[in-house]
């Protein structure tokens, strides 16, 4: 029968007609000792407690306590398992967001570089066109470039391309050699010889940005950044990347630097304002 009860005193199985004689101090045992899955399980607790009910009338509250006791804890058994997977999903999702942040990060070093070395090419291509480039070499008939900032690999790099035109067996810019100069601090400049132009491998402070801006307009020499937005804030020439690649000049920036430009690189470049 599924619901029987045992006499603690004694431990026999009491019958329905011994009820009413011998009121039991038991706990139901069978009821909710099944093992199906859940909606099963539900069903049959149900069933079984209406048997219980009809056979032993007059102690259905007690016989109905007695299942909800036992009943209680397999909800909250069947909910355990979930509550210990969440903190497994958060910290998998932790590091999906960790992983996400690194590639961006990653992407948008790969976009910096690609565009400082687009913008070497420009750089030389900028002093080529410059209407007066020789009279900016130096007693030694060289023209000196500051590299300034940057990564060792990426300055290293940027100094090739603003040396050589990759032409074989060509160098220097309108058949003038180039010595280039690497500097890491505004201050540097000071003890150097005056350059022809500065070219901003790596992206400097605001500070150190608008003391770059102010050396170039009193030395008279041109300052180009390929980073984005320095153009804008008064740097003389960087590189646009939008339906195609241009160089990107501003015209009172060179003004302000007395840097005069031939006609046909205007005539190609993205102007400011």
């Amino acid at each position: 029968m599924p619901g029987v009860a045992r006499d603690e005193g004694q431990g026999a199985s009491l019958t329905a007609g011994a009820w009413h004689a011998k009121p039991p101090r038991a706990e139901i045992l069978t009821l909710c000792t099944i093992q199906p899955d859940y909606a099963n399980h539900c069903s049959r607790v149900f069933a079984a407690s209406q048997q219980v009910l009809q056979i032993h009338a007059g102690k259905g509250r007690r016989t109905a306590l007695a299942m909800f006791c036992l009943f209680r804890p397999r909800i909250s058994t069947h909910r355990t398992p979930a509550v210990r997977w969440r903190p497994l999903v958060l910290t998998l999702l932790g590091f999906v967001t960790l992983a996400a942040l690194g590639s961006n990060t990653a992407l948008a070093d790969d976009a910096d570089d690609r565009r400082v070395r687009a913008g070497a090419r420009l750089f030389r291509s900028l002093l080529a066109a410059e209407t007066t480039l020789e009279a900016q070499a130096g007693t030694d008939g060289a023209l000196h470039v500051v590299v300034f900032g940057g990564e060792n690999a990426t300055a290293s790099d940027v100094s090739q391309l603003i040396a050589a035109s990759g032409e074989s067996g060509k160098s220097g810019i309108r058949d003038l050699p180039v010595k280039i100069e690497r500097i890491a601090s505004v201050t540097a400049l000071d003890g150097s010889p005056k350059p022809a132009g500065i070219f901003l491998a790596g992206a400097p402070s605001d500070a150190d940005l608008a003391k770059l801006i102010a050396w170039s307009n009193a030395a008279h020499i041109v300052l180009y950044s390929p980073f984005e937005g320095h153009v804008e804030r008064g740097v003389a020439a960087g590189i646009a990347v939008e339906a195609k690649v241009q160089p990107y000049l501003n015209l009172p920036a060179l003004q302000a630097a007395g840097v005069e430009i031939k006609p046909f690189y205007l005539k190609v470049a993205k102007v400011y304002p």
